[in-house]
This record gives C-alpha cells, structure tokens and sequence, in this order.
C-alpha cells in the first residue's frame, strides 16, 4: 500500500535514471522482482529451513520444489482449509506459482496438517522476504 501511495509522490519520468544510479551506487538487480525472490529465499535458508523441511515430510513434496513454490507466492497465503472445497482463485495462485502439479495438489488437497503447515508458512516467508528484506534491499522506487 504505501508503495503505491508513495508513488503519488514521484514523478515516473524519473524512474529509470533512478533505478540506474541505485544499481550502479549498490550493485543491486535493476529487477526488483529478481530481488524479491532472491530474499524470499535468503529468508527460508535463514529462519524457515526447518520448517520447509517439515512441511516437505508431511506433503510428500522436495524441499526444493516446497521452495520454489514459496517464492513464487504473490499473496501471503491461498486461504485453503482442510476439507472443505478449494476457492478457485485460490487454487489458481497455488498452481501457477508451483513448480509443479504434484507440488500444488500436495498442499491445496493433501493431508490437513500438510494444508494448514503451507498456510502458516506463506505468510512469514512473504513478510520477512519482502517487508522485511526486499524492501531494504531495493529502494529507488515504488515496486
């Protein structure tokens, strides 16, 4: 939100001289999104390994492919509840941000703990990948 309200503030003509001087000065990705997913996963290696990994045992899924799906998520979390029918919008941000099929019935349609354990780590990887990390990383302009 405060993106886009910061946003209001700066003219666009100046976005990309800005974004050159920022990765010259920082040596940072001129693609914020490439920055994004890069702390997303900076984030899982430092504070969420563990819990991937369990998360990975209990959907019979790879950590990597767990990940890969982590990082892709656009949302903080699909909003899928065990048993009960998957929203197709929901379904839809979970496949499309999955490395795979398997990756994605593994945590819309699998076991209960498998569905509330991706839930509750959707949410922390996108806060502190991106709030929290991302955020200080790339800064020249509203992402």
């Amino acid at each position: 939100m405060l993106n886009r309200v910061n946003g209001l503030f700066v003219d666009p003509e100046g976005r990309q001289p800005l974004v050159e001087l920022f990765t010259a000065m920082t040596g940072q990705d001129a693609d914020y999104h490439a920055v994004m997913a890069r702390s997303k996963r900076d984030v899982i290696d430092l504070f969420f390994r563990s819990e991937v990994e369990r998360l990975a045992r209990v959907a019979g899924a790879s950590v990597q492919d767990l990940v890969d799906l982590l990082v892709e998520m656009p949302v903080y979390r699909a909003y899928v509840t065990p048993g009960e029918p998957v929203d197709p919008v929901a379904r839809r941000i979970v496949e499309s941000a999955a490395p795979n099929p398997e990756t994605a019935r593994a945590v819309l349609y699998g076991s209960p703990e498998a569905v509330v354990r991706f839930q509750q780590t959707c949410g922390p990887v996108m806060a502190k990948g991106v709030e929290d990390t991302a955020l200080y990383r790339w800064y020249p302009w509203p992402a």
